[in-house]
């Protein structure tokens, strides 16, 4: 994942003081935790799928200079002759946003020129030089003629919040997995006492409200996610077909 932390100046030292193996797998928690929390939005992931165009629902109206087919929807359908018979066809793929950018389209095996599509509303993957998407065989192999492959970048860039927010979780990950007292992560205990002062902390509390217990990190997360969403809300549209995700 694109996420790289930023580690607060005034704890530079512990951080350099650990070692390589140590800092790696505190960044890997810190991000992994904060993609989550963000709803699965913030951090660019690559993925790979094999998608099914979009098709316009086929109409059951007849009316006086109408004919049963398909109605104007969501994108243009056409028609097409596969194999002898005639399949509908369509100039959009709807992917699971948001789409940060393209990395390729192969159609059969061949790369297509990038000049060939345009994303849309962060989602559709949009045909723009006059041919259709192949209406695939998801069992064939991803190379097999006609097969459609599709490689983007999925989710909202980490700015400099999000780096900081992800530096601060990734130092106190690092200092709990080493038993460092200056650990502020909520200790799987439900009273501590300091400076005659006993608080109790609940860590599951905070799992299930989606926080971590760190001020400046709980405050990005609620900017973010207020709703603590896990991932982001979509609309099924029984038309609009699923495909498979390598």
């Amino acid at each position: 994942m694109e996420w790289e932390p930023l580690i607060p100046q005034d704890s530079q030292a512990t951080w350099s003081a650990a070692s390589d193996a140590d800092r790696a797998a505190a960044k890997a928690t810190a991000v992994t935790v904060l993609h989550s929390l963000s709803g699965s939005v913030i951090g660019l992931t690559i993925r790979t799928v094999r998608p099914l165009p979009d098709l316009d629902r086929p109409s059951t109206y007849r009316g006086t200079g109408h004919q049963a087919g398909y109605v104007t929807g969501l994108v243009p359908s056409i028609s097409a002759i596969v194999d002898g018979r005639r399949v509908p066809t369509s100039t959009s793929i709807t992917l699971d946003g948001p789409v940060h950018s393209i990395e390729s389209v192969t159609v059969g095996g061949d790369v297509l020129d990038a000049n060939a599509y345009r994303i849309d509303d962060g989602a559709r993957l949009v045909r723009i030089d006059g041919d259709t998407w192949p209406e695939q065989d998801l069992t064939l192999a991803d190379d097999a003629g006609g097969a459609l492959l599709v490689t983007y970048k999925h989710g909202i860039p980490a700015d400099p919040a999000a780096q900081l927010a992800a530096g601060i979780l990734a130092l106190e990950v690092l200092r709990g997995a080493k038993g460092d007292g200056a650990c502020r992560l909520p200790p799987m205990a439900k009273n501590i006492a300091r400076q005659g002062i006993t608080v109790d902390i609940d860590p599951v509390a905070f799992l299930e409200a989606g926080l971590t217990g760190l001020p400046y990190v709980d405050q990005w997360i609620r900017q973010i996610n207020p709703s603590g969403l896990r991932a982001q809300p979509s609309i099924v549209i029984p038309e609009r077909r699923r495909g498979v995700r390598r």
